[in-house]
């Protein structure tokens, strides 16, 4: 089992440029890329504000990291606000390690995304 989390980079630009209602907008539109490119045993879910989740069974950590990938970069190619002003977003992706609690992977994950917010944004950062 893996764990992406993910974070709609300079989410506070979209809203103060071009209002709450267009940032609703992209975060419905996100939620459905991430929703049509993972399977049906997967579980994207919003994690608070502008912060998402996506749970991973029986997926390890480089395909759970590829996953993230594609995400970020077809996320980057999208106008999903119609004028022009691309969205990005970061990952940080961890492997669940056997006798670890969900709380102890949530936190990897979550310090992997830290390090990609923190290392220039749109970008994945995986930690094991």
């Amino acid at each position: 089992m893996s764990i992406i989390m993910t974070d709609i980079d300079k989410f506070k630009v979209v809203n103060d440029s071009f209002g709450h209602d267009a940032g609703d907008r992209v975060l419905v539109d996100y939620a459905l890329l991430m929703r049509e490119n993972t399977r049906e045993e997967d579980l994207v879910a919003r994690f608070g504000g502008e912060e998402f989740v996506i749970a991973l069974p029986y997926t390890d950590g480089n395909q759970a990291s590829l996953l993230a990938e594609r995400l970020r970069k077809r996320l980057s190619q999208l106008d999903l606000l119609g004028n022009g002003h691309l969205v990005t977003a970061s990952y940080g992706v961890s492997q669940w390690k056997q006798n670890e609690d969900i709380t102890d992977l949530l936190k990897r994950a979550d310090k992997a995304l830290y390090q990609a917010k923190g290392t220039g944004r749109n970008r994945t950062i995986f930690i094991g």
